[in-house]
């Protein structure tokens, strides 16, 4: 089933270009090159640009059968495979275990799962990520730029003009909320950010963005992708928060003295940094600081 439903999705071109996640030949490093990108293009025009980085809570476990049959529909999905698909997500029952005092186990009593696709399967990320939120870039398009890696949601907006830009970002912001709600995802607002993205030698002006009497929180930094972030795109914090990393390297260094096995542990720190050349060389030269001090 998870064979002939993604050559189905891959040679009909359906799955969008804006997802990064079960792509051939991609990765969170081209995810994180298209940010970084598009923050540079925009730097060198001289336009404002901006992120927002959604945080949805239990995807998974959000998924609504009859939302996703009908996508299924949508891709041309032929009915018998459809009606496969609607024996195998309903009817499944869970229920949870809780273990006390080394071995002393309490469980709750079998309930039907009525909604959400199973996680751990084959097909359940398949169903997800190529059909359930496929078309969640299109909501976005006429404000921004989406950015997506399994359900990890961010979309990047520029304008010339400042009080367009904020215009922009609020609309890109609730204009995918209502898509979240339409499709039955929920939102963790709370923990949805928004950064500007501005060199060093240009003024900060916050943006002050509200939806529903809450204050989306304007910050310096956040994880993209397992990459901190900041608005300066300097890479202090990420650098910063890896040097456990590089210490383990430094040790090993100490510790073999053996430039091949030092080398090695050093290539694996920096081969997760490829896309960006200036977080790869103040990299190294923390590396060289390190390895020089002992």
């Amino acid at each position: 089933m998870y064979c002939r439903l993604n050559q189905h999705l891959q040679t009909n071109n359906v799955v969008a270009t804006e997802q990064y996640r079960f792509r051939k030949a991609l990765s969170t490093e081209h995810a994180n090159f298209s940010l970084i990108d598009n923050i540079l293009m925009a730097w060198n025009k001289n336009i404002h640009i901006g992120g927002i980085f959604y945080d949805l809570t239990k995807a998974f476990d959000c998924v609504n059968h009859d939302v996703l049959t009908a996508g299924l529909e949508h891709y041309g999905i032929h009915e018998s495979t459809i009606n496969r698909f609607k024996s195998y997500l309903p009817n499944r029952r869970q229920r949870t275990k809780l273990s006390i005092n080394k071995g002393q186990m309490y469980y709750s009593t079998w309930e039907i799962v009525k909604q959400g696709v199973p996680q751990g399967s084959v097909l359940g990320p398949l169903l997800f990520y190529y059909i359930y939120i496929n078309v969640l870039p299109m909501s976005v398009k006429h404000v921004s730029k989406a950015i997506l890696f399994s359900d990890d949601t961010s979309v990047i907006v520029t304008d010339k003009d400042f009080d367009s830009f904020r215009q922009k970002t609020y609309l890109a912001l609730t204009s995918l909320n209502q898509w979240f709600l339409y499709n039955q995802l929920v939102l963790n607002i709370t923990k949805t950010k928004v950064i500007k993205f501005t060199p060093k030698t240009t003024a900060h002006a916050p943006l002050d963005i509200y939806y529903k009497d809450n204050v989306i929180d304007e910050v310096k930094s956040t994880k993209f992708l397992g990459t901190l972030i900041d608005n300066h795109k300097n890479w202090n914090n990420h650098v910063e928060h890896i040097l456990p990393k590089l210490s383990a390297a430094c040790f090993s260094k100490k510790e073999f003295n053996s430039p091949f096995k030092s080398g090695y542990f050093a290539y694996g720190l920096l081969s997760k940094l490829s896309f960006s050349t200036s977080l790869r060389n103040n990299l190294m030269r923390k590396f060289n600081t390190c390895a020089s001090s002992i």
